[in-house]
């Protein structure tokens, strides 16, 4: 940081001088000019920033296709994005094979496709929520979660919230929605995922993950 934030003691209140202090430390740190496509505007409340694409527009990562239809033979694919520098994988006759294909191989790889049965679908919502399912390999041993790191990174759809689940992590991407027999896709608008460190623990020693945004 550009200014170091004044201290804050719990339970007194901040003066005249310490709230002109914090005010000028947030101003310190806030950007006052943009960058090629990004400008910058303040407001009397804080900043934001609008971004402006150009031809180099690249499509978003994690695109999600589909085939077939509801509720026998819809699948999907997904299209390409990390996870803490991982591809995630599809099996295929019990073999992993990358969200991407492996358009190197011989013969020509296509891109894995998932199934999503009807039991995927809430019956209340009509949802399926699509996550990466992120399982992970304490390599350091509990509670070195530092030193955890991904084994296996796989799309799965559910009709809720995933299980709490020892050394295992979920991102949600996006929905599946059901009406009237047909089913489309909204997706959320990430960059490459980054999978944190963050967790509380359980009696039994499971850990529960929080993921953020990395681009």
């Amino acid at each position: 940081m550009a200014s170091k934030l004044p201290n804050y003691v719990p339970g007194k209140p901040y003066d005249a001088r310490e709230t002109e202090r914090l005010r000028q430390a947030v101003m310190a740190n806030t950007p006052m000019r943009g960058a090629p496509g990004v400008k910058i505007i303040s407001r009397p409340w804080g900043w934001t920033a609008k971004f402006r694409g150009g031809s180099s527009y690249a499509p978003p990562l994690w695109r999600v296709g589909m085939s077939g239809s509801y509720p026998k033979t819809l699948a999907a694919t997904l299209g390409p994005g990390l996870v803490n520098g991982v591809m995630p994988v599809i099996s295929v006759d019990g073999t992993d094979v990358p969200i991407i294909g492996n358009a190197t191989a011989k013969p020509v790889v296509p891109p894995p496709t998932f199934l999503i049965p009807q039991s995927a679908f809430n019956p209340q919502t009509g949802q399926g929520c699509l996550y990466l399912q992120a399982t992970m390999n304490p390599a350091g041993g509990y509670p070195n979660a530092e030193n955890w790191y991904l084994q296996r990174v796989t799309p799965v759809v559910l009709p809720g919230l995933p299980p709490s689940t020892a050394y295992t992590a979920f991102k949600l991407l996006g929905f599946f929605i059901l009406r009237n027999g047909s089913v489309t896709y909204r997706s959320m608008a990430f960059f490459n995922l980054g999978l944190g460190t963050v967790f509380t623990r359980s009696a039994q020693g499971a850990a529960r993950y929080v993921w953020w945004v990395a681009s």
